[in-house]
């Protein structure tokens, strides 16, 4: 029984407000990640250190340092450390109640909070869009296809997209503020795109996202080594390999080619961008690949990862 036009105007709107909301919700949780993970990280790395620098000491223990979680102590201003109340978290909102600044302290508070939030929310919205469409325009797998597909499967399919591209703005911008892509983000990324493809619900068969990962990996590890053996130098680091095997996971092994262009391109336009502000100099300092090839794989994603091919 096909439902009338009215109704499903009305589905599809509740679905993009309730997408809308959801994704708003993620951006936030994804700036407490953005924000933590790196902090939570170099904590594990000095503790390391100091406990092996304590083996020979004679002094005293020292206090151990308190615990730094995602989820505890509680939200709080990074400036005055006062805890934030719930008029003060909600996303997008608060940032322009406040103009931007603490309701304690009145220190600056990252425009990158609102860009988060911003972009996982138009992000969120794209999949509810996307999955409300019929569902050959990937060229799906026959569980997704338009005549079998239920409900359900669609939306635990929107789901699962919506959160890979919440990853990955939250990789991009950790890589691009810290030049770390953080094994706790890309090993689930990668072993979430294994198990999506082997229930079906990526469009794509597990030896294709199997394969898809071993070339994503492999391949830039053989472009590192081979430039390292050249130069001497670092090109690429181990976080930009196991970013790109998780890609290769969720898209498959054919969509890597326009990732990396996409990336390289874009890549190589901040760098001659930067060149040209600060000078020569620019080219000693080092530049995080990973917001590019998170730029290049939600392009790819955005035009369907197979209708490329019809470029070439």
């Amino acid at each position: 029984m096909k439902l009338p036009l009215e109704h499903i105007e009305l589905a599809w709107g509740l679905l993009l407000g309730l997408w809308l909301m959801v994704g708003l919700v993620v951006g936030s949780a994804m700036n407490a990640i953005i924000h933590r993970l790196p902090l939570m990280l170099k904590a594990e790395e000095t503790t390391a250190g100091d406990s092996l620098g304590a083996e020979d000491a004679t002094s005293e223990p020292q206090h151990p340092r308190p615990t730094l979680s995602l989820w505890w102590p509680r939200s709080h201003c990074p400036h005055c450390l006062h805890p934030l109340g719930v008029m003060q978290l909600i996303p997008v909102l608060s940032f322009l109640h406040l103009g931007g600044r603490c309701h304690f302290c009145q220190a600056p508070i990252a425009k990158r909070y609102v860009w988060v939030e911003l972009l996982n929310a138009a992000w969120w919205c794209w999949c509810a869009w996307r999955f409300s469409q019929p569902l050959g325009l990937w060229s799906l797998s026959p569980m997704l296809s338009a005549g079998n597909a239920s409900v359900l499967l669609q939306m635990l399919a929107c789901a699962l997209w919506s959160l890979m591209g919440s990853v990955l703005i939250a990789l991009a911008f950790i890589d691009g503020e810290h030049q770390l892509l953080p094994d706790a983000l890309t090993q689930p990324l990668l072993w979430g795109g294994l198990m999506a493809s082997g229930s079906g619900l990526l469009g794509i068969e597990l030896h294709a996202s199997l394969w898809g990962a071993v070339l994503g990996y492999g391949c830039f590890a053989g472009i590192a080594l081979a430039y390292q053996a050249l130069t001497h130098q670092e090109g690429l680091g181990q976080g930009d390999f196991k970013l790109l095997a998780a890609l290769g996971a969720w898209l498959g092994p054919l969509s890597l080619l326009p990732i990396v262009f996409i990336a390289s391109c874009a890549g190589l336009c901040v760098g001659l961008w930067r060149v040209r502000r600060h000078g020569m100099t620019e080219l000693q300092r080092p530049m995080p690949f990973g917001p590019f090839l998170v730029l290049g794989a939600l392009i790819t994603v955005m035009w369907g990862p197979n209708n490329w091919l019809g470029l070439l």
